[in-house]
């Protein structure tokens, strides 16, 4: 069974010793992959009413995101920064500490957020001191912003572009795989 080459990443961008030859349609092959790989997965979730699970996995893709950012691992610093860079209107701190940290790892908020689902009115309003409230409708849709601001970024900025290379040679990405090619004749 062949490969499905539309969510392939890199594909026509490299040839076969491993060089990219054309670093806009790197760029462009990248933001087909996430957005056929992972943000179809997210809207899935949200078309389908799921409640926690948005949430957790948009932190993961802007965890995601982040190491293609920084060119390394993501940390308690580079989250809020990529949040604080892209994302408008939300502080960084408290979507690392609330939606990366607590909601992914303890299924739970902490005492600076509230999520809620088909409230698109509530969405980034704030309720006391530092605390915000995020419907995930809204919060996709501004994560979709936020990736949209990095990837313009990243096809003009030389570094970031270094720094997506690194982190692409350095761990490389989630591609299908027919469990086929697996198995021994």
């Amino acid at each position: 069974m062949a490969k499905d080459k539309s969510v392939q990443f890199p594909d026509q961008s490299m040839n076969d010793a491993g060089e990219i030859v054309d670093l806009q349609l790197w760029v462009d092959e990248f933001e087909r992959f996430f957005n056929e790989k992972i943000l179809s997965e997210i809207r899935t979730t949200i078309d389908n009413g799921l409640q926690t699970a948005p949430y957790i996995l948009i932190s993961c893709a802007i965890d995601f995101l982040v190491t293609f950012w920084t060119g390394t691992d993501s940390t308690r610093k580079s989250y809020p920064d990529f949040v604080n860079k892209y994302f408008d209107g939300y502080e960084g701190d408290i979507l690392y500490k609330e939606l990366r940290c607590r909601m992914v790892h303890n299924h739970t908020v902490g005492e600076n957020a509230i999520i809620c689902w088909d409230e698109p009115d509530l969405h980034k309003c704030t309720a006391g001191n530092k605390i915000i409230v995020l419907n995930s409708q809204q919060f996709f849709e501004d994560f979709i912003l936020a990736k949209d601001r990095y990837i313009e970024e990243l096809r003009t900025n030389h570094k970031l572009l270094e720094n997506h290379i690194r982190r692409v040679n350095k761990m490389g990405v989630l591609s299908s795989i027919n469990p086929d090619d697996l198995r021994t004749p």
